[in-house]
């Protein structure tokens, strides 16, 4: 079976987050994200009370939960796909090229009305609360109707 073929520009600014001085941990837990990403050769976008979403070299989303890191699940939803390409470019501007472009199909996130901010958040949290949309104010059509509406945003 053929290695996957690495996008340059994500392999790129995993290795310089790799690299970077400095131990990255989280608030809430003290794993060495460096270290983690490093192993498991996936550049974090962000994390949330549950886990970490990143993207491995190849382009694929995957995440892992805080109680078992080095347990890698690949992610399949566009929405959660858009998402993690997104917050990911705010961390490493070099990805910005690769965030999805809003389709012909997409519908405005009604959580934020396309603002990619949740609606009616007092202001000291809504910096602390990613909207269902992640940001980004649109969800791919297929995913309209939110079956949860908030991830928090630790990072």
């Amino acid at each position: 079976m053929a290695a996957a073929k690495e996008i340059p520009e994500i392999t790129a600014a995993l290795e310089e987050f790799v690299a970077a001085p400095g131990v990255n941990t989280t608030s809430s837990d003290p794993l060495d994200l460096k270290l983690l990403a490093a192993e498991l050769r996936l550049l974090p976008a962000f994390s949330d009370m549950g886990g970490c979403y990143g993207i491995r070299p190849s382009g694929v989303v995957a995440s892992f939960a805080w109680d078992e890191p080095h347990m890698l699940q690949d992610e399949r939803d566009t929405r959660i796909c858009n998402m993690v390409y997104y917050q990911a470019s705010l961390k490493y501007p070099s990805l910005v090229p690769l965030v999805p472009t809003r389709s012909a199909d997409a519908v405005t996130c009604s959580c934020c009305g396309g603002s990619g901010r949740v609606l009616d958040f007092p202001d000291h949290l809504v910096d602390k609360v990613l909207c269902y949309c992640g940001g980004l104010g649109w969800l791919p059509g297929q995913n309209a109707k939110p079956d949860s509406v908030l991830s928090t945003n630790d990072s």
